[in-house]
């Protein structure tokens, strides 16, 4: 069965009110949600900050492989931008998880020794 290799990406975004000017780049990601039969959920319950649980179903006849690297984004007015990692941040593993045909796995993200803790996190995938 052919194999295909995804990357998947967290886009977290943290809901603030200020209408300052963000420090950070806009996002590079235009399209999201784009994989025919790869859908990726939060457990409820599990979103706190320093991390969440994530389910990633795959409801197709394909193989799926992701990877480890996630990024966090944050919402200011309608555009959204980079949450810059920490300057002293853990290196991302660069393997590849499978996710077998009508299967679905777990996830669990912990981004606090990438990001810290962060405050008002809301999830949008």
């Amino acid at each position: 069965m052919k194999k295909i290799v995804i990357g998947l990406t967290i886009v977290i975004c943290l809901l603030t009110a200020c209408s300052q000017k963000p420090n950070s780049e806009p996002t590079p990601f235009v399209t999201v949600n784009s994989l025919d039969g790869v859908t990726m959920s939060t457990i409820s319950g599990t979103v706190t900050p320093t991390g969440l649980t994530v389910i990633i179903e795959n409801r197709s006849s394909e193989r799926f492989l992701y990877g480890q690297y996630f990024s966090v984004e944050k919402k200011i007015g309608d555009n959204w931008y980079e949450v810059p990692i920490l300057e002293d941040a853990y290196s991302f593993i660069d393997l590849g998880h499978n996710v077998a045909p009508l299967q679905s796995v777990e996830w669990v993200v912990d981004w606090e020794g990438y990001y810290g803790v962060l405050d008002n996190v809301n999830i949008v995938f």
